[in-house]
């Protein structure tokens, strides 16, 4: 039941709702994941559904999936390329990046090194080295 109206005899008018702001908007999560895994940024995301950035955050671990799916899909041609053009700087990438391969480069020295030893303490140089200071 409504209030009851001030006006004797008149009856109380039920409350209605009324939504006040934007109407609701249904997004579609596939068509998320689609365009994360089309390399789009949040910001053309957004700007494309016509929803703010932070709403699109809402989505979060779809744009994740989208964007691991890309980036599976980056290294799966990388290395089907590498090994089909036999692409010698790709296969070493490859490998630097999926068989824990490094260049290792021996260098040796011969002879002595003479360097000064600095030490500073703190953050500041000691008085004694301050310019015009002769003690």
């Amino acid at each position: 039941m409504g209030k009851p109206s001030k006006n004797k005899g008149e009856k109380a008018k039920p409350k209605t709702s009324r939504r006040v702001g934007r109407p609701r908007l249904e997004l579609c999560e596939e068509d998320i994941l689609r365009m994360a895994q089309t390399g789009l940024t949040d910001d053309e995301i957004a700007h494309i559904l016509d929803i703010s950035v932070s709403t699109l955050h809402n989505f979060r671990a779809v744009l994740k999936r989208g964007r691991a799916d890309l980036a599976q899909s980056i290294k799966r041609t990388q290395l089907e390329v590498a090994l089909k053009e036999r692409d010698k700087t790709m296969l070493i990438w490859v490998g630097k990046q999926y068989a824990k391969q490094k260049d290792k480069q021996d260098v040796e020295h011969s002879g002595e090194v003479n360097a000064p030893q600095v030490v500073f303490y703190g953050t500041k140089p000691p008085k004694a080295w301050a310019e015009g200071d002769d003690e």
